[in-house]
């Protein structure tokens, strides 16, 4: 089901995640007019690794793993995004998707699509995503830190 815009979009996750990355207001315009809202059910595939990207995505709610197969068929989980994170970047340069994509839990998704003509339209929009992604990168690489630093004890107190 896809519904469009409400009210609610001014309190997203992902819409302060951009501003807090520094990007200009008219990248953030430019893809959250494009966003739609999308519910889905748990366990649902959202694309498979090597299909055609064609959407950008963005965790409301609820949580959704990303993950790749090997070749006996074995699923490895790169990654579980929760609200406010981001996947799908592919669909914006024009490249198949990386890793598989489906939800833990019931979950809401806001989706962007046909954003590649805004890095022809919007002025340094694939700069900005750039910048987004390496502030992404380097929160990530704090939390990855922060996982395997201290004792058990100490995480259990943090």
């Amino acid at each position: 089901m896809i519904k469009a815009r409400t009210a609610d979009c001014r309190s997203c996750l992902f819409l302060r995640s951009m501003v807090v990355a520094r990007l200009p207001a008219a990248t953030v315009d430019s893809i959250c007019s494009r966003m739609r809202l999308r519910v889905v059910g748990r366990r649902r595939v959202l694309h498979r690794e090597g299909e055609p990207a064609t959407a950008l995505y963005a965790v409301r709610a609820g949580r959704v793993k990303l993950y790749k197969l090997d070749e006996a068929g074995r699923e490895h989980v790169t990654a579980v995004l929760e609200s406010g994170d981001l996947f799908g970047f592919e669909s914006v340069f024009g490249g198949p998707y990386a890793n598989s994509a489906a939800t833990l839990v019931a979950s809401e998704l806001c989706l962007a699509s046909d954003l590649k003509p805004l890095s022809h339209t919007v002025p340094n929009f694939a700069m900005d995503l750039v910048r987004y992604l390496s502030d992404r990168i380097a929160r990530m690489h704090e939390r990855q830190v922060y996982v395997a630093g201290p004792g058990a004890r100490a995480k259990v107190a943090g």
